[in-house]
């Protein structure tokens, strides 16, 4: 009876902190401000909790037969591929329109990119240790001008003609408290 308890209690173990640790994985990107440490911190130890448990559960399989922790297992080591991995994420950026310019720009406590994509669509990111946000809409370009037009509310922090050479994206006219210099990592557009 004690067995059949204690594989029960480590079964139970294994899915839990498995749903959790994905589910606390995932939120962080959602959550802001210092809740972001909440669930970073409550990520690591879920992430302890599931590693722990698993090792304890394959030691149990090995040396007791103890089959009916295989089923826990295969679902902890799907938690550990779906958060190393990433694959929703990937699979939602597989939908979007191809990325024809990526630049980012670093500063003290923050850091900003811009991602252009082929279909004339834009994201802007800005964010720091405790916060984020994305902004989006539509962009052309003009010789060696691009002009951004912000489908939600426009950023405070960015002005809305960049000035594009080979290496980087420089704001025009800014009289913001930041000047963003963004370097460019991927440049496919056709001149």
């Amino acid at each position: 009876m004690s067995t059949i308890t204690n594989e029960f209690k480590i079964r139970t173990i294994i899915i839990v902190s498995a749903i959790l640790y994905v589910i606390l994985n995932h939120l962080i990107f959602i959550v802001d401000g210092i809740n972001v440490l909440y669930t970073f911190f409550g990520a690591i130890m879920m992430f302890l909790i599931l590693a722990s448990s698993s090792f304890y559960g394959i030691y149990r399989i090995i040396k007791f037969k103890a089959s009916n922790l295989k089923t826990p297992l295969i679902i902890s080591l799907l938690a550990f591929l779906i958060t190393f991995f990433h694959p929703v994420e990937r699979i939602i950026e597989k939908t979007k329109s191809p990325r024809v310019l990526f630049a980012y720009c670093e500063h003290t406590m923050y850091s900003v990119s811009i991602n252009f994509r082929e279909d004339s669509s834009f994201e802007y990111r800005t964010g720091g240790f405790l916060t984020s946000e994305e902004y989006r809409g539509k962009y052309y370009i003009e010789n060696d001008t691009i002009s951004l037009n912000f489908s939600n509310k426009k950023p405070i922090d960015l002005n809305t003609k960049l000035l594009i050479s080979e290496w980087f994206i420089q704001e025009l006219d800014s009289t913001q408290k930041y000047n963003h210099k963004f370097e460019i990592t991927l440049n496919e557009i056709k001149p």
